[in-house]
């Protein structure tokens, strides 16, 4: 499954149109440093300059560990 994620756009349509410009991005950079996995999510952090703040977080990834390893680039 594909996650579509945007901080700003509330816009499924526009969440779509980020992703399906920017996915065959991180997708040809994974496949240059990566071999055997699974792409599953992208964020796209687009905040303009002063357009607000984006408080302390995390990313928890769910993976059976003894499997599989994840990765946040």
């Amino acid at each position: 499954m594909k996650l579509r994620n945007s901080v700003v756009h509330e816009s499924a349509a526009r969440k779509n149109e980020i992703y399906e410009k920017f996915y065959p991005v991180f997708q040809r950079a994974a496949d240059k440093f990566l071999q055997n996995y699974n792409l599953m999510r992208i964020a796209i952090f687009d905040k303009l300059p002063g357009g607000g703040t984006i408080r302390i977080h995390q990313h928890p990834h769910i993976v059976d560990e003894s499997k599989y390893r994840s990765l946040t680039i």
